[in-house]
């Protein structure tokens, strides 16, 4: 598993960013993209006084610069492809300005934008709930705190995601020889990157690595619509917290107790001992049938392909834990989460499913 902060560490990153934020409701119409300094801002939005006095220009030039995620999610609810954003960007910043304005001119509506002191880190819809870290860990942290030795392994707050891994250490069993203990990943996005996520965890003792399934909480931030009269307005953090929000904060707990079970990591266990049974043949064509179905890049899939080896088992077990152990080599923890989630993927996929894929690989 790949190292993060220690929670001392998150929190006050938390407490950090949190300071930071600022969200608003904004008719499209009252928004002027433009470029500058190679990249595309937003005004529009309004912007905290200063203690000097700036003139129009100075304030307009001071707007919020979109991120390359806010940016996509403009061309994304526009239909302009990422590709075309991406190359607009670089190339014709004052093309890709003018197709913004001529759309959010002439196709209105009401957005969610999230901004810190980087600039707009989110163009979202107007019914998209807000639920912030802060609010995730405040909920999970004093659950996790009250099981008997259990153990925070990593932890992190990314551009995109937040992510707390936690191991319960009397929640354990043995694989070909291997101790193995039950844990939890949870996560959340701020920005649209996902939904917030409670999923059960394997954690191999040996090797450290981390196998995250799919079963568990998700749920996505999608909640009433926000209506108001005024074209552009910040939404304060009260206004953030309605019934249903605790509602979900309340079945957060319950699943993530519910994670935590012997009963249903012990489906788990076997999961893992019966992936061990099934050979994956050539170790090059089987990473050769991950890359195409685009589960890995070519890069990561020489890094796995690496471990694979030095490990020695080529069974789907063996592929899972070079997968969950390339891992911790990215220079990402997101993507290497995703790794993680990965391995937890290939011990799904069932037996005739592997055999099908190789057969067709050979």
């Amino acid at each position: 598993m790949k190292e993060g902060r220690t929670i001392a560490a998150l929190a006050q990153e938390l407490t950090d960013r949190k300071n930071e934020k600022h969200d608003f409701l904004a008719d499209t119409r009252k928004l002027t993209a433009f470029s500058n300094d190679n990249r595309i801002k937003i005004s529009g939005l309004p912007m905290p006084e200063t203690e000097m006095p700036i003139s129009p220009y100075e304030r307009h030039l001071s707007a919020p610069a979109l991120s390359q995620h806010a940016l996509r999610q403009v061309g994304s609810r526009l239909n302009i492809p990422a590709k075309y954003v991406d190359r607009m960007a670089e190339d014709a910043p004052d093309l890709l300005a003018t197709n913004i304005n001529h759309w959010f001119e002439h196709e209105p509506e009401t957005r969610l934008i999230r901004t810190n002191n980087q600039g707009v880190r989110a163009f979202l819809s107007n019914r998209y709930r807000i639920i912030d870290n802060e609010e995730i860990a405040e909920a999970v942290l004093p659950i996790l705190a009250e099981i008997p030795d259990l153990k925070i392994e990593s932890c992190e707050v990314t551009d995109t995601k937040m992510y707390i891994k936690a191991v319960d250490p009397r929640i354990q069993g043995d694989v070909v020889g291997q101790i193995v203990q039950g844990g939890v990943c949870i996560s959340n996005s701020e920005i649209g990157m996902g939904s917030v996520s409670v999923k059960p965890m394997a954690f191999e003792l040996r090797c450290l690595n981390g196998w995250i399934t799919d079963k568990g909480l998700s749920k996505y931030h999608i909640g009433r619509q926000s209506s108001d009269e005024e074209r552009v307005r910040e939404i304060m953090s009260d206004e953030t917290m309605e019934a249903d929000d605790r509602a979900l904060m309340l079945k957060l707990r319950d699943v993530l107790k519910a994670s935590l079970d012997q009963v249903q990591f012990d489906k788990t266990l076997n999961k893992m001992r019966d992936a061990h049974d099934v050979d994956i043949g050539d170790p090059v064509k089987a990473i050769e049938v991950i890359e195409k179905k685009g589960w890995l890049s070519k890069d990561e899939g020489k890094s796995v392909l690496k471990h694979l080896i030095e490990g020695g088992d080529l069974s789907v077990l063996g592929l899972g834990q070079a997968v969950t152990r390339a891992s911790q080599d990215h220079t990402s923890y997101d993507r290497a989460t995703d790794m993680e989630k990965l391995g937890g993927d290939i011990l799904e996929l069932p037996k005739t499913a592997w055999t099908t894929e190789m057969k067709m690989a050979a």
